[in-house]
């Protein structure tokens, strides 16, 4: 983690930023709520589907419970992608829809085939872990295929 930065996208209220900077990296939150400032971590306001980051700004990205809310999911997969130098970490739940839904997911990985169909990548390694689908992909080999 020496000197790695990260960038972790809908960081909400810091946690898992808080947890990396201890660990020694260099790390920025986003989130689309105004005026949030950490002692620990950078901030700045934007959305999934348009992060104010330059290309291949971040070491390693992560997303953690954001993406089943977000509305243009492959526009989100781009701009996480984008921003993303070596490591893209993204975690959804693995849910299935329900009619009566009080967690405003807007979008439903009820199985890792569709997640992983999803993020559109070929060198990735997903797996269920407690109730979650975890994606990390090696961006560095994605980025010299194109």
């Amino acid at each position: 983690s020496k000197n790695q930065t990260l960038l972790d996208v809908g960081c909400g209220n810091g946690y898992f930023l808080e947890l990396a900077s201890k660990k020694g990296f260099e790390t920025t939150g986003c989130d689309i709520i105004p005026n949030k400032k950490f002692a620990h971590s950078k901030y700045a306001v934007g959305s999934t589907e348009s992060l104010p980051f330059e290309n291949d700004t971040f070491d390693i990205v992560t997303c953690s419970h954001t993406l089943e809310h977000v509305v243009h999911f492959d526009k989100a997969v781009e701009e996480l992608k984008r921003v993303t130098k070596k490591f893209l970490c993204v975690t959804v739940p693995c849910q299935r829809p329900y009619y009566y839904t009080l967690d405003e997911h807007i979008r439903f990985f009820p199985y890792q085939w569709m997640l992983e169909q999803e993020m559109k990548m070929t060198f990735y390694n997903c797996q269920k872990i407690s109730g979650d689908l975890v994606f990390i992909a090696d961006m560095t080999k994605e980025k010299a295929l194109v």
